[in-house]
């Protein structure tokens, strides 16, 4: 299973990245309402890919619409 391969469960049982792939991973912080994005100086663009969950659902449809457009705008084509 491909699982195996990328994570590793510690000892709470839960599902770590493993060593090296987390070294090739950027992971931050980006407050999706208010940052500005795609951005070069927050490093914010040319992403592969971005996990965001469950969190749209909270915004409402219009802010909703940004965010995802930006998103999609941070993405590598």
């Amino acid at each position: 299973m491909w699982i195996r391969s990328y994570f590793i469960k510690d000892k709470d049982s839960l599902n770590r990245i493993v060593p090296l792939i987390k070294k090739m991973v950027d992971f931050s912080y980006l407050n999706l309402a208010e940052d500005s994005y795609p951005s070069l100086a927050g490093n914010t663009n040319a992403m592969d890919l971005i996990f965001c969950r469950n969190v749209i659902m909270y915004f409402e449809a219009g802010r909703a619409r940004s965010v995802i457009r930006k998103l999609y705008d941070a993405l590598v084509d």
